[in-house]
């Protein structure tokens, strides 16, 4: 992926990488939740949720996500970075973005019938979009029908 792709390019292209996450916690198990952590159009970390593989109830895919991202960039903190994330996360996942100040948020999908944990991101990161792309719907049906 080039800086020259259009955003919504972009965007499709790192919520796929989420989606596939997503599919691999799917095939062990796991809550399907996937994402990927971007910056400058490279991926500087990436999770699923692991928490019952790791026996933790921290680890969630966000945070396995941001985890590898602190590595990666040496910092602990994500300016510039983006976070694309197949669902919403949850209380301890945002508290985590506003700790990482991270810019961007994309999410792949609300959570139905709960009071959005983004509500609160939406004073401090700077831009988040909601995708729920046709590509994804049958990825979603397949998860509804487990959880």
């Amino acid at each position: 992926m080039n800086n020259n792709e259009p955003i919504w390019l972009q965007h499709q292209f790192f919520m796929a990488k989420a989606i596939e996450l997503a599919e691999q916690a799917y095939k062990v198990d796991e809550v399907p939740v996937g994402a990927v952590v971007v910056k400058e159009n490279k991926v500087i970390g990436k999770g699923y949720n692991q928490t019952e593989l790791l026996g933790d109830a921290t680890a969630h895919a966000e945070m396995i996500a941001l985890s590898a991202a602190y590595e990666t960039s040496g910092s602990k903190y994500l300016h510039g970075a983006t976070l694309y994330v197949s669902l919403e996360p949850c209380v301890m996942c945002a508290g985590a973005l506003i700790w990482s100040k991270i810019d961007r948020l994309v999410l792949g999908r609300l959570i139905q019938n709960q009071v959005p944990a983004v509500a609160f991101l939406t004073s401090i990161i700077t831009h988040y979009s909601i995708i729920d792309l046709r590509s994804f719907k049958v990825f979603w049906r397949r998860m509804r029908k487990t959880y």
